[in-house]
């Protein structure tokens, strides 16, 4: 080691230099401002040993003139810190201000220690000169200068006297351990100094961090790029960063109502600190009940940030920042509607991810669900498809609109929103990547096969009955979970009294045993047992919804159309029941009365819906219109250019 430890500089980055500087001086100065209380009584109690020894008018003049030397030292420390302004002027003075004094009590015991003549005195007060100088080491260790510059005019003199004024043989062994000790102090206070020093810089990225997570700007990106190349091996960065996800990553639903919203997350970077196990990763769970102009509502998302770890944490961290920013907001400011609101959402998240230049991706899947209403306002951004859980059948939410990932540049501002129509006792399950990125057991030759079916995770749901736990076991069972994994359940519990159960006991036992010879291949029958309960007074809407799926999975479209028809006169805007009718009027070749519900769904319905625009782009190739067909097709590759319907469609248009 260097006689003296390394320069502040050469220890922290550029920025950081005035900071940690100006950090040591203040806290120089209150550790001072102890000391030199213990100082003075030191220097009381050695004057009383000496009037023990002998009389005070020996040692009056070094008395008042070491405590005449004090006054102003102690005013400086105590009153006029803030006299000096510069930092660096303010430890130079602090620093002759300690050798000045050390000086002066030094000399004093150069001259008094030979005049005491009680030998249990004198090693007393040399016991008390070496234990000032201990503390001193402590005291002084936030500069590197200072404790030299204290220790040795205070312990010189006495060595000095010890090796040349002492006669006898104690006295010179004494004055030989001095230098020694000096010597370790000094090794302890400079290691001392840079340990504080360290320690202040680690608190400085730590606080960088916080502010860019805050703060939510292009300054936080160079902040957590500081932070992965620092401390992206360290579990205590690990740890911190999983507190600061703590509060953002929540359930915070209210209870009692209608709405009941459970998690399930599952990291795949485990690590332990302090004792402490806990785990960090890209995936984020969220949800809130908001009041909005329409009523209470509950606000649930699923979210999963680009990388692992703790480049993924950090994406998450912007985003459950930002998000609970705005939830905050939205308390306020309860006027406003379910659908524009999660418009400006969706957008405001974009345009914070944007300033991200592509290095911070995130796909996230965000909804709105009416507690009152049952009406579920959904968005999704390149996340894995939601599932809705109903009668015992898992089926995949449609999006009718498509969006990259929050940061991908060239989102345009014409948000569409997604909507559908829950029945009580409905279940909304979202999930990460995580949920089909299983590596397949039993290949050979060591090669990974990765799950490519997404519709196994409808088969889990369906087995596990919507319930997550179970959901994640059969996940776990499949192979192995190669990435991290989150689930979110939303379970829409009827908000007013329903018909009792008894009432649609009889088409509920139809649909079940129409269910079973679906499974079973018996479609004729089955299709017996859907027309009884079309025609049964207890069919309701959810069952008959459940039997227009089951009559369109078996194509018996005119039972489908029949079906259909039913729901739509009871609600004319249900544009899902209405893209069956019309797929089913197609499939039965009425042209014109599929070209009427299309059309219908591409006028009224606010969202685009390309499911719907490629049906109505086949009906006019079939009516043998290929201006309207072109005219249809563009609209949808405008919005989606690698629609492979619609470029088939184009490719096979004639001329």
């Amino acid at each position: 080691m260097a006689i003296f430890a390394r320069s502040i500089d050469k220890l922290v980055k550029p920025e950081f230099v005035q900071h940690v500087h100006d950090t040591l001086v203040r806290e120089m100065f209150w550790n001072v401002r102890l000391a030199i209380v213990g100082l003075v009584l030191a220097m009381l109690l050695y004057y009383a040993m000496l009037m023990i020894d002998s009389t005070i008018q020996q040692h009056l003049p070094w008395f008042i003139a070491e405590m005449v030397a004090s006054v102003p030292i102690l005013i400086f420390y105590f009153f006029g810190e803030n006299w000096i302004k510069n930092m660096h002027t303010r430890a130079l003075v602090a620093n002759g201000q300690a050798f000045f004094i050390a000086l002066l009590i030094g000399v004093g015991f150069y001259f008094q220690l030979p005049e005491i003549k009680n030998q249990s005195i004198k090693l007393t007060s040399f016991a008390l000169i070496i234990g000032v100088t201990g503390a001193a080491a402590f005291t002084f260790a936030c500069n590197r200068f200072t404790f030299i510059l204290f220790a040795v005019p205070w312990l010189l003199p006495i060595t000095l006297y010890f090796f040349f004024g002492a006669s006898d043989v104690g006295s010179i062994a004494l004055g030989g351990m001095v230098m020694p000790y000096l010597g370790v102090l000094t090794f302890l206070c400079l290691k001392d100094y840079e340990r504080r020093v360290e320690l202040i810089r680690s608190e400085l990225s730590l606080l960088e961090e916080k502010e860019q997570v805050i703060t939510a700007s292009k300054k936080l990106k160079t902040s957590l790029d500081l932070v992965n190349e620092l401390k992206t091996q360290q579990d205590g960065d690990y740890y911190l960063t999983s507190l600061l996800l703590n509060p953002l990553g929540v359930n915070a639903v209210d209870e009692g109502l209608n709405v009941d919203v459970d998690f399930f997350t599952k990291q795949k970077k485990h690590f332990e600190f302090k004792n402490q196990k806990r785990n960090i990763g890209g995936d984020i769970s969220i949800a809130h009940t908001l009041q909005f102009a329409t009523g209470t509502s509950t606000v649930f998302l699923n979210a999963d940030a680009m990388g692992k770890s703790m480049q993924g944490a950090g994406g998450s961290l912007v985003l459950g920042a930002v998000f609970q920013s705005i939830v905050e907001r939205t308390r306020l400011q309860t006027q406003v509607d379910p659908e524009s609101w999660l418009k400006a959402t969706f957008l405001e998240l974009q345009k914070v991810f944007e300033s991200f230049d592509c290095s911070m991706l995130v796909s996230i899947y965000i909804a709105v669900l009416e507690n009152v209403s049952g009406k579920l306002y959904y968005l999704n951004a390149e996340h894995p498809w939601g599932v809705l859980y109903r009668d015992g059948k898992a089926v995949f939410l449609q999006n009718r609109s498509y969006y990259r990932k929050l940061g991908t540049p060239g989102l345009q501002d014409d948000i569409a929103i997604d909507q559908i129509q829950l029945q009580p006792n409905d279940v909304i399950l979202l999930g990460s990547d995580g949920r089909d990125d299983i590596a397949l057991p039993g290949h050979e030759g060591n090669v990974r096969v990765i799950n490519e079916d997404e519709s196994i995770f409808l088969k889990h749901v369906e087995t596990a009955e919507g319930r997550l736990n179970e959901i994640y076991e059969l996940i776990a069972a499949s192979g192995e979970i190669t990435d991290d994994l989150s689930l979110v359940r939303v379970k829409y519990n009827s908000a007013k009294d329903v018909t009792p159960a008894k009432e649609k006991q009889t088409a509920s036992v139809l649909l079940r045993d129409a269910k079973q010879l679906v499974d079973s291949g018996k479609h004729a029958e089955a299709t017996q047992l859907l027309r009884r309960a079309n025609n049964s007074s207890t069919a309701g809407p959810r069952a008959l919804r459940a039997a227009l799926n089951l009559a369109m999975q078996i194509k018996e479209y005119s039972l489908a159309l029949a079906i259909a028809e039913k729901l739509l006169a009871a609600q004319a805007d249900d544009f899902e029941v209405m893209y069956l009718a019309a797929f089913a009027e197609r499939k039965l070749n009425h042209l014109d009365k599929a070209l009427h519900y299309s059309e219908t769904i591409r006028n009224e319905d606010p969202n685009t819906n390309a499911m719907n625009l490629n049906l109505l782009a086949e009906i006019y190739i079939a009516l043998q219109d290929r201006v309207k067909a072109n005219v249809v097709l563009d609209e949808i590759l405008t919005v989606d250019p690698l629609n492979a319907r619609a470029r088939r469609l184009r490719d096979e248009l004639p001329g």
